[in-house]
């Protein structure tokens, strides 16, 4: 699991890079596990899914690319999300996505919502419950310092959508294991990941990868 929760990240880091425009971006990466995966029999992503799965995902935005006081509605911005080595992306503003301080929970919770083709009703909807708060969808270190909103229903992670033509649905939830942001601002046009903690997340990703090599030979030796 450890070594595909590393392949998960590395792909969303590499897509992460793809989508930097020329303006300051945000990137919020957040990684958790499946625990209750209902797949559509139609559904070509996610067959094999199965709890204890690691999913990871990807938002991208640039800074100011929302509207209002909370909920914010992001104006621009995309999300990348990875399970079984199938991606789903979704791009605000078709696909509507908005981020609450305080969340459904109340006071001290914050939620983020991708209503899929801006249709939560009908087509579907990824939905993530964070424990904690943040001032606005810049604020890095609040976003940083979310955690899981382990008390919301049905799972602090939910990807639901619906196959029309036949009434079926795939719903999979499971928990919040971690969440980072940080910006990525242009130098002279170019595109620089910053600050550190980019590189320290990389760098992370490179040792797990390397802790697991190694873990892997002493027991085939």
């Amino acid at each position: 699991m450890r070594k595909a929760l590393i392949l998960l990240v590395a792909a969303l880091l590499l897509s992460v890079g793809a989508q930097i425009a020329a303006a300051d971006t945000i990137s919020v990466l957040v990684t958790g596990t499946i625990s209750s995966p209902s797949v559509a029999p139609e559904d070509p992503n996610f067959q094999a899914a199965q709890p204890g799965d690691p999913w990871a995902l990807a938002l991208t935005y640039n800074q100011g690319d929302y509207t209002g006081t909370g909920p914010f509605t992001f104006t621009a911005a995309s999300v990348s999300f990875s399970l079984d080595s199938n991606t789903m992306n979704f791009t605000a503003p078709t696909d509507t996505m908005t981020m609450s301080n305080p969340g459904p929970d109340g006071a001290g919770t914050t939620f983020f919502q991708v209503c899929i083709t801006g249709d939560c009703a009908n087509t579907g909807y990824l939905n993530l419950y964070f424990s904690g708060n943040v001032l606005n969808p810049d604020d890095t270190a609040g976003l940083s310092a979310l955690t899981a909103d382990n008390s919301a229903s049905p799972s602090p992670f939910e990807l639901l959508y619906n196959f029309p033509t036949t009434g079926d649905q795939t719903d999979l939830q499971g928990s919040i294991a971690s969440i980072s942001a940080f910006v990525l601002p242009p130098v002279n046009g170019n595109p620089v990941p910053e600050p550190a903690s980019f590189w320290l997340l990389a760098g992370g990703l490179g040792l797990a990868a390397l802790v697991e090599t190694r873990r892997r030979a002493r027991s085939q030796s």
